[in-house]
């Protein structure tokens, strides 16, 4: 559903919320990297990006993992077309 445009971004989070309830657990924190990533529109794309190629970043591996599957859809080319050549820019730092 994140990547969908049906939806508007206050709507997901609630939808979201909504299945969720209070449950923080890692299982959950996972999904809600995923979902975020998916969204689909340039500025949350640039910002997913900036937080999994940073190397200093202290996010685990698991909520990376979760953030990548997220970036990339197929149906979402327009919008990661442009990353295609970043990724080959920054593998050497983030490898």
């Amino acid at each position: 559903m994140h990547k969908s445009q049906s939806f508007t971004a206050e709507k997901k989070a609630a939808i979201f919320d909504s299945v969720i309830g209070d449950d923080k657990s890692d299982l959950v924190e996972n999904l809600r990297a995923t979902c975020r990533a998916a969204l689909p529109d340039a500025e949350s794309k640039a910002a997913v990006w900036s937080e999994i190629t940073n190397p200093t970043s202290s996010e685990s591996l698991y909520i990376r993992r979760a953030k990548m599957a997220g970036f990339y859809s197929w149906d979402q080319m327009d919008l990661i077309e442009p990353y295609f050549e970043k990724f080959f820019e920054v593998l050497p730092e983030i490898a």
